[in-house]
This record gives structure tokens, sequence and C-alpha cells, in this order.
């Protein structure tokens, strides 16, 4: 009977243990479409209330007032860290409202403005510019995604130091928060909190109506410094599981010349959901066709080579937000400050196209001074020290032209990390004999590996054909193969099981 009793004790403990970590994972409903309990205002609670099912939100004076979420606690609010939070909402003509994330109660100025944390804009009116999707003064929308007069679907996430925004399921935020990241004396709390903060709707001013339900969050699992995520046992992800590689000079290198479908049904086959797009001139008629082709083949378009004016009408069209990689020149200055700022003048109309539709433009090393690390990062660090909104440039590090980094690799990757948004491997000897090398087959590729692995890097990770004289398809192949081997070498047999 003692047996007995021992027994239930222990499964019941068990189930208890899953519940518990099942708990962790599940949807939390915010709002029960009745009324305002678990939601406290900081002002003016007679601009809230419930109507048809949703939270109505229309300020009562000229000053902004904010609707916490507080579940059942009597002092302050929920606090939330690395989340998922969904919600439906919609407005009346000409009226703006936000949603804001890791915040509290604190204001900064006059108007009751929120001090802390992000807002994701929610905006139909004609007076604000910064549109529906915006992060605010941060990642601006210059054109709504949506039809603010009709139900439309809001996806957040945080993780980590990323935050991502989606209206209808297409992606129009894709920030990530640098170490060093600089705000404007009136906004310089505009950061993403160590232990997380509030979620809070807007009420903007008494011309603006918006309503909001269908409120839920999960929260997700905690991440490490470095941006990675934590896995079991509080093991991280690896940073070359497969979901998270890119396929990189696949086009014009292709032996194959494969069409778009065929370049889809390929990475598809291969287990790669990620594609860095080069091309040549003649590939500019098919542009649509291998935008439509990776959608069908659940492939993101996640990088763009360069510029082109119909690439970026299409992006638009498609609601497609990929990284601009742009290979950064070597002024002809005399001064290493001289040259820098050469360089940052001649990227800067790129910097502003490029910030106001929300996209990543990634400075890419092609060899020279523009090809040397403390140069991209020295750049990176003018553009974004001087104000303007230059948080989303960063850096595009390739191997295949880093034969000269190899013995200072650690030192280089470290300095880069902070602004790094992709990082493309290559099979490595000396003196680039030969300069393209399939993973595994280059003497320095674990040591490499090692080390990319050992700095905490959680960003993407891009693997090569350029090889034209190679099918694409195989020279993928092999790559994966050999970061499978390199992997199992370095004891990482569970990644190596991601890889092919």
């Amino acid at each position: 009977m003692k047996h007995a009793r021992k027994t239930v004790l222990v499964l019941f403990s068990v189930l208890f243990a899953t519940a518990i970590c099942a708990a962790d994972d599940a949807w939390q409903v915010l709002f029960n479409g009745k009324d305002l309990t678990g939601w406290r205002s900081n002002v003016d609670p007679e601009s809230f209330s419930v109507a048809d099912g949703a939270i109505r939100v229309n300020a009562t004076t000229a000053k902004s007032a904010h609707l916490f979420f507080v579940g059942d606690l009597k002092d302050g609010v929920v606090r939330f860290k690395d989340f998922e939070l969904e919600l439906s909402a919609r407005s009346e003509p000409n009226s703006n409202s936000g949603v804001f994330i890791h915040t509290d109660m604190t204001t900064r100025n006059k108007h009751l403005h929120l001090a802390k944390g992000y807002e994701i804009q929610l905006n139909s009116s004609k007076r604000e510019r910064r549109k529906t999707g915006s992060l605010y003064a941060v990642v601006d929308l210059d054109t709504s995604p949506v039809n603010e007069s009709k139900w439309f679907r809001v996806h957040i996430a945080v993780r980590g130091k990323r935050i991502t925004v989606k209206l209808n399921d297409k992606q129009v935020v894709d920030y990530t928060e640098s170490a060093n990241v600089k705000r404007p004396p009136n906004r310089a709390g505009r950061l993403l909190g160590p232990d997380g903060g509030a979620i809070a709707l807007q009420a903007h001013d008494p011309k603006s109506i918006f309503y909001f339900k269908d409120i839920r969050i999960r929260r997700l699992a905690e991440t490490s410094e470095a941006g990675t995520a934590k896995g079991p046992a509080g093991g991280a992800k690896s940073v070359f599981r497969k979901d998270n590689l890119v396929a990189w000079c696949i086009v014009p290198f292709d032996a194959k010349k494969r069409t778009p479908k065929q370049r889809a049904e390929m990475l598809k086959r291969l287990g790669i959901s990620k594609l860095a797009y080069d091309w040549r001139a003649e590939h500019v008629p098919t542009f649509e066709a291998e935008i439509l082709q990776a959608k069908a083949n659940g492939v993101t378009f996640f990088a763009f080579w360069g510029t082109h004016e119909g690439a970026f009408e299409l992006f638009a069209r498609h609601g497609l937000r990929p990284q601009i990689w742009q290979t950064l020149r070597s002024p002809r200055q005399p001064t290493q400050a001289r040259k820098v700022a050469a360089a940052a003048k001649q990227l800067a109309p790129l910097v502003a196209r490029t910030r106001k539709l929300g996209f990543k433009l990634g400075l890419y090393n092609h060899g020279g001074w523009g090809g040397e690390p403390q140069n991209l990062v020295a750049v990176c660090k003018h553009l974004r020290d001087r104000g303007g909104g230059a948080d989303h440039v960063g850096i595009v590090y390739n191997l295949h032209h880093g034969h000269g980094h190899i013995k200072d690799f650690a030192r280089c990757l470290a300095a880069m990390k902070p602004y790094l948004l992709c990082l493309n491997l290559n099979g490595m000897n000396d003196s680039a004999r030969p300069k393209i090398l399939p993973l595994g087959q280059g003497t320095h590729d674990r040591a490499l590996l090692k080390i990319i692995h050992d700095s905490g890097y959680a960003g993407p990770v891009g693997i090569l054909d350029h090889r034209a004289d190679v099918d694409a398809e195989q020279a993928l192949g092999q790559n994966l193969a050999g970061l499978k081997k390199l992997l199992g070498q370095l004891g990482r047999t569970q990644p190596a099981k991601t890889s092919r």
C-alpha cells in the first residue's frame, strides 16, 4: 500500500512538473472580452472602456493615457522579457495609438508620454508621418501596410535584443538593439529593459479612437546576453543549426543555371529555409518569379545583393523586408578619419532609404580598405554615433574575402559582433589557396568554427556555392556535410544532426 501511494505521488509529481513546463510555453489571454479585469491605467481611467467585446481607447484630455496589463497585482505591473504578443486592432478614421513593450508607468514630459521601452505605432491619421507597424522613431514606416478601418492582426516578438513586428502575418520590422545604442536625450529610455517590462495600450488624444481584442501573450525561453536562445537544461541552440543557415552565391554561380522554381525546390530538398539573392542583369526579368517561388516553397527571401529599383518595387508589393547587402568601398582620402567620413557620406542616401523601408543594411567586406573589419566597424559606429537613425546598419562578413584575417579572427569577430547581421562561412587555407573551398576541407576550418561558437554570436550563418563550374546543389551539399563533420569533431553532436 505504501509502495502504491509512493508510486502515485511520484506520478503526480511528474505530471505536475510537466504541466508547469507546458505552461511556460502556453498562451496567456490578457483580455476577457467583457471588462478591464487585469488592466489598470496610469491616468484618466475614463479613456478606456469595453465596447462590443473590445477595449476602446479614446483619451479624455489632451494628455495621453496608457492602459497597463497588471494581472492580479495590486501595485506595479506584470513584466515580460522574451515573449510573443498577439492582438487584433482597428481604428476610427484619422486616429493614433500604439502598443508599448518593456515599459512602465514612468512618464517623460508634460504630455505624459511613457519614458521607457518601445512603441509599436498604430496610426490611421494623416497628421502623423510614422505609420502603423513602425517601431516608433527607431524603424519608421512611411506607408501603412494595412487598412486600419478593418480588423488587422498584430504580432510582436522580443527575443533577446531582437524585436520583430508582423501585421496580418507579414513582417514589417526586424530590429536588433545594439550593445552601444545611443538615443536622443528626450528618448533616452527607448531601450529593452534587462528585466523586461510592461505591456501597455495608448490612448493618444481625444480625436483618436482605437479598438483592441483577442489579446494574448506567450513567454519565450530566456536568451543569453549574446542573444542565443537557451535550450533544454539551459543549453544554447547552436548557431550552426539548419534553420539558421542562409544559402549564398547560388544564382549566377550555379552550373545548372536553375530557374527560380528549380532553385526554390532545391533549397527545400536540402532543408535550407533562407536565401540571400545575388544576381546579374539576366536575372532582373525573373525577380518576381524568384520571390513567388521562394514563398511557395517555404524559403525566406532573406537578403538582396546591392540595389535595383524594380526589386524595391517588388519588395513593397509583396511585403518583403530583406537585408540589403552593399559593398563598403575604399575612399581615396589621405587619413583614416576622412576615409571613414567619406564612406559614411557615400552610403547616406541608402542608409536613409533602408531606414524608411524598415530594411537592415549590411556593409559587405569585399577586399581593400572596405574589407577590413576595423574599417567596417568604424563606418558603422560613425553612422550610428551621428544620430539620424542608423541602428539598422551592420556588417555582413564573408570568410572567403577574409583570408588575411585568419590569424586574428577571434579579435576581428569580437569587434564586429555588435554590428554583425550575417556571417558567411567558407573552407579556409592560408593565402586563399583556393579562395572558394567547401567547409571541412580547409586547414583552419575547425579552429574558426570553434571561435564562432565560443564567441556567442547568435545571428544567421551563410553557406555558399560561388563556383560556376559546380552544381549549386552539390556545392551546398558539400558544405552541409563538411559542417556536420566539423561539428562532430568539436563535440557538438546535437547541432551536427541539424546539418546534412
